[in-house]
């Protein structure tokens, strides 16, 4: 942050207004995050160190797709052979109901095992 009078004669007026910015903005948005997620609201402003504006505004387009897109939460109880599956594997789940009939991957975020019964708990996020 430079004040406007603590900067050179010679220095053009866009670079000094630039310069009189503490912090520069890269911004991103869809408008269909908001139609469908009618509670949705404006994250807060990430900081970071990013240096290039084509960086920044790519960054926020990053974060648009990752925090608009659905998501959902299932537990899932199956048979399957214990330990098999680690937590931050991915599984997917096909299933008539839920819009999952096409089959769906997920992320295990949660897991418990019965070796007993041959059954694993598994929370998945997707």
């Amino acid at each position: 942050l430079q004040a406007g009078d603590a900067v050179v004669a010679s220095v053009t007026a866009a670079r000094r207004a630039f310069l009189e910015q503490e912090f520069r903005i890269a911004a991103a948005e869809d408008a269909t995050v908001q139609t469908t997620h009618l509670l949705a609201r404006d994250p807060d402003p990430l900081d970071s160190a990013l240096q290039v504006k084509a960086d920044a505004e790519a960054e926020a387009v990053r974060q648009v797709a990752l925090f608009g897109a659905d998501r959902d939460i299932y537990r899932v109880r199956v048979r399957t052979q214990p330990f098999a599956i680690d937590l931050n594997d991915t599984v997917e789940i096909s299933h008539g109901r839920f819009g999952l009939a096409a089959g769906k991957r997920f992320r295990v975020i949660g897991l418990a095992e019965d070796a007993a019964e041959s059954e694993i708990e598994m929370e998945l996020f997707g």
